[in-house]
């Protein structure tokens, strides 16, 4: 039996509801995960689950939200956990314990677009508190880059994740106690996240290994001259090839490509003036067969007059995309306005894919 509210899964009823409720959501509704789940029993179980602290959100007795922060303070990370999030710089020079990534968060359907998995997060906060843990890793697709980058988290990395369970996903992170960045880029979570002042632990490798490093350029972070030239730079460099969108791609590549539905180059850009599921415009990428160049996500701010977005989870979990479900659409005014100034200002990148197993 689950309990009514948010709680930490402690019992093994807890846990296999949960497990019932992932392949609810994963397997069944998105199509994923298909050749690590239990069809017998309807779970999706995973090796980390045997250490991670996996909290739900439960009404009815049934799970209506889950997450999962897997913590260095409580075990090794797997194989899996380094090579996906790319932890292994970060490991090099920190303890641990100072580390978490957060997965699995999803939520019920009918409750996608509502408080209740922000309330989930707030309730898992208390935990990343008490362990003063400093980094969070995630990963999110694409689309919704834009929205995770003006909420709190960064890029970091210019390896993507691209597999055939997973799909196509970029790692974030989040520094958990650096508040003034949170004031620096106008999040809103500025507001309500606890500052810690001068006790504050923020790891010396931050400027290092996260803010020189990642693949994204984002209008809200870079300098004018340097985010508008690295697009116009992009502009010329797609005029000068013409690039089929999986061009260089093996098949597996490819199905990857296609799961975070990357489109041609003008459609990329069409996709962008369209606020899914709740996002900004979406930040994109288009890859290409040169061995020249890297692949490059242009991270917008919102324009005026596009509608309100729903904020992102506290922090970055892979599965966002199980976590809000409301489509927004632009008025046909609005569309146009903003594809006009975006057919000249704005491109997917173009660079080689890199795959790696998750």
């Amino acid at each position: 039996m689950v309990r009514a509210g948010i709680h930490l899964a402690e019992s093994e009823d807890e846990k296999q509801a949960v497990y019932r409720f992932r392949y609810d959501v994963y397997v069944e509704e998105m199509g994923r995960y298909g050749a690590a789940a239990d069809h017998a029993n309807r779970r999706l179980v995973e090796s980390e689950d045997a250490t991670a602290r996996i909290f739900y959100a439960a009404a009815d007795g049934a799970v209506v939200a889950t997450s999962r922060f897997s913590w260095g303070g409580d075990a090794p990370f797997s194989a899996r956990l380094i090579e996906h999030y790319q932890l292994a710089p970060f490991l090099a020079e920190m303890a641990p314990e100072r580390i978490a990534v957060g997965e699995r968060g999803m939520v019920v359907p009918r409750l996608r677009g509502s408080e209740i998995f922000r309330e989930l997060g707030r309730f898992s906060q208390r935990f990343i508190s008490e362990k003063r843990i400093e980094l969070i890793f995630g990963a999110c697709e694409p689309h919704l880059l834009s929205l995770y980058v003006g909420q709190r988290c960064r890029t970091f990395s210019r390896r993507d994740v691209n597999s055939r369970e997973a799909g196509f996903l970029i790692p974030i992170v989040t520094v958990v106690e650096d508040v003034e960045y949170l004031r620096r880029i106008g999040s809103p979570n500025a507001a309500t996240a606890k500052d810690w002042g001068d006790d504050a632990r923020i790891p010396d490798c931050v400027d290092r290994l996260i803010t020189k490093g990642g693949n994204v350029i984002s209008q809200r972070l870079a300098a004018s001259g340097a985010f508008w030239g690295e697009i116009h730079g992009a502009l010329e460099r797609l005029g000068q090839a013409r690039v089929a969108p999986f061009d260089g791609l093996s098949e597996e590549q490819a199905r990857g490509v296609e799961r975070a539905d990357l489109r041609t180059a003008e459609e990329t850009l069409r996709a962008q003036l369209v606020l899914l599921r709740g996002a900004r415009p979406a930040a994109r990428t288009l890859p290409r067969s040169s061995a020249r160049g890297r692949r490059i996500y242009i991270s917008m701010s919102p324009m005026p007059g596009m509608p309100p977005i729903e904020p992102a989870p506290p922090f970055g979990f892979s599965g966002f995309s199980a976590i809000s479900a409301s489509v927004v659409s632009s008025s046909d005014a609005t569309l146009a306005a903003f594809w006009s100034a975006a057919r000249t200002t704005l491109v997917g990148s173009m660079t080689p894919p890199s795959t790696r197993s998750s």
